[in-house]
């Protein structure tokens, strides 16, 4: 969690590369934590790592099924890279999950 805050930190502050690092250190001791590997996702967005980006969404899909914010920010990536199927597609699957 510590990690987790740290990274958080240096993502607000535009340190993105640090933010990686802190993610990616966090996934050592927690490889299957949906929220690090969402986080991740989203540092890689700003980083213009689209592919980077896509990964670790899709990873905290799998791991966190139930977590709904992955899906949504997947389908921000679809939608924002041109493709409008797959972002409807996935956002119709966060909209299936309870709030």
């Amino acid at each position: 969690k510590a990690l987790n805050n740290l990274a958080s930190a240096y993502g607000r502050i535009g340190q993105y590369e640090d933010a990686a690092v802190t993610y990616q250190t966090a996934l050592q001791h927690v490889p299957t934590e949906p929220t690090i590997l969402n986080n991740l996702g989203t540092v890689y967005v700003r980083l213009q790592d689209y592919a980077q980006a896509e990964q670790s969404y899709l990873a905290a899909i799998h791991h966190g099924p139930r977590v709904k914010a992955p899906y949504e920010n997947l389908s921000i990536l679809y939608a924002s890279l041109g493709d409008k199927e797959k972002a409807r597609s996935v956002q119709a699957r966060a909209h299936a999950l309870p709030n």
